[in-house]
């Protein structure tokens, strides 16, 4: 629709806009690393009851689901962006004991990342009491990296060790507790592809591709795997 109208579409994916993650994805995308081997992938938050009882929260007429959709999205985005095509192969979704919710607060999966296909998993929780940071975790050939709410480090096999921190916040208890610098360069970066001046850095197909990876993982719950 956009498209046939000559709209632009800018998806609110602002931890794309972070230095680390840039950082980390042309790293990832320059071969330097070598073969990517096995990825994980840890998102461990909390919600309270509380939050779920707001009308809406966690369901899927307004949300669209639970934690994948409303809270994993962002981390689950980058992960894409750093590894490229997500494929999962298998998973368990759920809605623990912990919470009252008609969507998930617990998700699983396992997969294959990359072009190579590298094995790895991702979890995704709300009902990790009282909220941990998310942790990706990639291994390449020739180093290890690790992207976190602090920022990226890389572990070198030869010794070296690389740290580019930039603390943005993060959703672990609080969903509110993050620094709107990352939004600011979003919005900018939108203005000047409206104006002309650049192309869309991350633009709907990024989000697209994402949601993809979690309704691969959504339909598992449902017991219709999508091939």
């Amino acid at each position: 629709m956009a498209r046939n109208r000559g709209l632009l579409i800018a998806p609110v994916l602002q931890h794309r806009f972070r230095p680390s993650v840039r950082a980390a994805v042309s790293l990832a995308a320059s071969g330097e690393l070598g073969k990517l081997c096995g990825v994980n992938c840890l998102i461990p938050w909390w919600r309270s009851q509380s939050y779920y009882d707001e009308p809406g929260q966690g369901s899927f007429s307004r949300d669209g689901g639970g934690v994948l959709l409303t809270q994993a999205i962002h981390t689950l985005d980058v992960l894409r962006a750093l590894c490229g095509e997500i494929e999962i192969k298998a998973a368990q979704v759920s809605t623990s004991a912990l919470h009252s919710m008609e969507g998930e607060d617990t998700a699983c999966a396992l997969g294959e990342f990359g072009v190579g296909a590298a094995p790895g998993t991702i979890m995704a929780t709300t009902a990790s009491f009282p909220g941990f940071s998310e942790i990706m975790t990639l291994i390449f050939e020739r180093a290890t990296v690790r992207l976190t709410e602090q920022g990226m480090q890389t572990f070198y096999q030869d010794g070296r060790t690389e740290e580019l921190m930039d603390f943005s916040g993060g959703g672990g208890a609080d969903p509110m507790a993050f620094d709107h610098a990352n939004h600011r360069k979003l919005l900018s970066a939108f203005l000047d592809a409206l104006e002309g001046k650049v192309s869309m850095e991350v633009d709907l197909s990024e989000l697209i591709r994402t949601r993809d990876v979690i309704d691969k993982i959504l339909a598992f719950r449902l017991g219709n795997p999508v091939s």
